[in-house]
């Protein structure tokens, strides 16, 4: 025998033990789920109370569970219905925790609940070490164990793997091109829209990202952008011109495969925005001419006045350089007002409306026509 002194009582009192533990650590489990716990303390501390009670157990000092005339004593069914107890209310921190399991997970540890106390339902009847109660008893504890097993699989290596396809159909998905760069400015992972920009991901590996996705006007090591790389120091928006097209770039420092000098590197194409926003200002500082310029005639006294005042909302309101307006004398167009010329361009200039070469300007063109030129 490993151990003399022990017998059917013994047996049933490591037993009893073992299943109010399960039930405090499942009660522990919903009570701390999102709670960050060390490993080593609670591997000590399990190994502490088992070493604990084991002693109790082998001293003799554990109360007496079974014997062979009397069968269970009170103190057993008492322990037992006290493990329901447990199992009841952890049962309802499930409950009250659903939404932060998955479906499948939730259902079998609650069937694993109901199946636990059913388990120990049954051992508060036997009399017998064979009675059929406690065969019953067993059957639901298999069980039990069963529906906990499936739920850790699908938890810990299913629902994983899903998660981890999902993760990289949708990075793949986003239309951001995204890489992973190394602190050497090394791409070491892209997705889909990232390797798009060089053809392939055999030739977007390896690559530098500067040479990819930073401006041509700068080396990689006058690059602010590499310079942020470098230095690990994050980049929340900056805008950058590329090959006739803007982005914007973002830089976060992640951990990626154990490295810890990685950073997250998102470029977005952002042209069409920059070309929308230009339309839009450019609409409403004509817009704000046109007011301006009805306004003023509305106020003018004079012609001249007029005249002055629509050169100088040009030059003013419309983000024109230099405005000014001419009138046809003859075949010559003759400036009497402008706004602007700081470089003295309406001295000595020379527009005309004939069929001569000062004639074919866009002035002279919208002089003859009567058209826009």
């Amino acid at each position: 025998e490993i151990i003399p002194s022990a017998n059917e009582g013994t047996t049933i009192q490591f037993w009893m033990a073992a299943r109010l533990l399960e039930a405090f650590i499942l009660l522990g489990f919903t009570s701390f789920m999102n709670t960050k716990i060390r490993t080593p303390l609670l591997f000590w501390g399990f190994g502490g109370i088992f070493f604990l009670v084991s002693l109790l157990i082998l001293m003799g000092w554990a109360p007496i569970l079974f014997d062979d005339t009397n069968g269970l004593t009170t103190t057993k069914i008492v322990m037992e219905y006290l493990v329901v107890a447990i199992l009841i209310f952890a049962g309802k921190r499930v409950w009250d925790k659903r939404q932060e399991f998955n479906a499948s997970v939730y259902r079998l540890l609650m069937i694993s609940i109901a199946l636990t106390m059913a388990a120990e339902m049954a051992f508060t009847l036997y009399t017998s070490l064979s009675g059929i109660t406690i065969i019953v008893g067993h059957i639901f504890k298999l069980m039990s164990y069963w529906a906990i097993y499936v739920a850790l699989v699908e938890s810990t290596l299913t629902q994983p793997f899903k998660s981890l396809t999902l993760s990289s159909d949708t990075f793949n998905a986003l239309p951001d091109a995204i890489v992973a760069v190394s602190r050497e400015g090394v791409i070491l992972h892209a997705n889909q829209s990232a390797r798009d920009a060089s053809n392939s991901i055999e030739e977007t590996l390896g690559l530098q990202v500067h040479d990819v996705f930073h401006s041509r006007q700068f080396s990689a090591h006058d690059c602010p952008i590499c310079r942020s790389i470098y230095q690990k120091d994050p980049i929340h928006y900056q805008e950058i011109s590329l090959d006739d097209k803007w982005y914007a770039i973002t830089l976060t420092p992640i951990s990626y495969q154990g490295q810890g000098n990685v950073v997250l590197h998102v470029c977005r194409d952002i042209t069409l925005h920059k070309e929308t926003t230009s339309q839009y200002h450019t609409a409403n500082r004509l817009y704000t001419v046109l007011r301006l310029t009805n306004k003023a005639i509305i106020s003018s006294r004079t012609k001249e006045d007029l005249l002055d005042s629509i050169c100088h909302i040009a030059v003013k309101h419309g983000g024109f350089s230099m405005a000014w307006i001419g009138m046809i004398e003859g075949n010559d167009v003759v400036p009497v007002s402008s706004a602007g010329d700081s470089n003295h361009y309406l001295t000595g200039i020379n527009v005309r409306v004939d069929n001569s070469e000062y004639a074919r300007g866009p002035v002279g063109i919208c002089g003859k026509t009567g058209e826009v030129a």
